[in-house]
């Protein structure tokens, strides 16, 4: 038997089987044969639904940190360049003395301080690739702003500049003296040793 002689087979069976039936047993069957269909309509929709929802929510949540990778990546480059101009900047200067002892004597020629200062050295770090940063904390009091400003100009634009990372200058309670409180670097290149 053929699919085709079996399917007009069923329905000729079920139209039958639905004729021999009542009235109102023909309306309860219709209508419950809608309602299977409503809910299988409705069924379908709701899943239908549920995953462009989740697909929306998933497009939204990689929009959102498309954006944020782009804007990563801009501050990436930004630091990038400002890391290759310091790099750039520095590779240059070199202290025969050492940074410390180039502080000391910046601090007595500029600010004429021969004591009452301190320059205490940190922790090196690396700077990009090839460079380590040397940073130094030095601290020292004095009532003459304009040489303050002087040798904060020194330190950043002299002939050996140094990286002036943290600034604070405070007026003691007085009101006579300023304390100053600075961290500045020197950037190094690293050379490779020969094995």
């Amino acid at each position: 038997m053929s699919i085709t002689k079996l399917w007009h087979t069923i329905i000729f069976a079920t139209k039958t089987w639905f004729e021999k039936l009542s009235s109102r047993e023909r309306r309860l069957i219709i209508i419950a044969a809608i309602a299977v269909v409503l809910m299988l309509v409705y069924g379908v929709c709701t899943k239908t639904y549920q995953a462009f929802v989740l697909i929306n929510s998933n497009l939204s949540y990689a929009n959102e940190e498309l954006a944020t990778v782009s804007d990563l990546l801009s501050q990436y480059s930004k630091a990038k360049a400002q890391r290759d101009r310091i790099e750039n900047e520095f590779r240059s200067v070199e202290f025969k003395e050492g940074e410390l002892t180039y502080l000391e004597e910046l601090i007595k020629k500029k600010l004429n301080l021969s004591s009452g200062f301190t320059i205490t050295p940190r922790a090196v770090t690396k700077f990009g690739v090839n460079y380590e940063q040397h940073p130094f904390t030095v601290k020292f009091s004095l009532s003459d702003l304009k040489l303050i400003m002087e040798f904060l100009n020194e330190i950043i634009s002299g002939p050996q500049p140094l990286l002036l990372t943290r600034l604070d200058i405070r007026m003691t309670r007085n009101g006579e003296t300023l304390e100053v409180d600075m961290d500045v670097s020197s950037i190094k290149e690293v050379r490779s040793q020969a094995s």
